[in-house]
Order: structure tokens, then C-alpha cells, then sequence
């Protein structure tokens, strides 16, 4: 799954605007939770893509 097409500061915009509502309605180490669970979706991507 490659996102070629989308400019990579236009993939971070999306990102932020998909987390931000989550930052008000969760504590410090719920964010940690979600954060992670993002980094490992990234990490599956991008061992994916290689």
C-alpha cells in the first residue's frame, strides 16, 4: 500500500486532525496507548511498502 499521491506534510495535517479531538477526551496514558498503537501501525506500513 504505497500513499504516493498524497504529499507527506498533507498525511501529518490528516493525522493531526484524526487525533486531535482524542487529546481533550483522554488522559495522559491513554494518549501514550493510542500514540503506540499508531506507531505500530506505522511500522507495519512501512515494512509493507519495503
Amino acid at each position: 500500500m504505497s500513499f504516493t499521491f498524497i504529499h507527506p506534510i498533507a498525511l501529518d495535517g490528516l493525522a493531526v486532525l484524526l487525533v486531535a479531538p482524542l487529546t481533550e477526551s483522554l488522559s495522559v496514558d491513554e494518549q501514550a496507548v493510542v500514540g503506540a498503537f499508531f506507531n505500530v501501525i506505522g511500522d507495519l506500513l512501512a515494512l509493507n511498502s519495503s
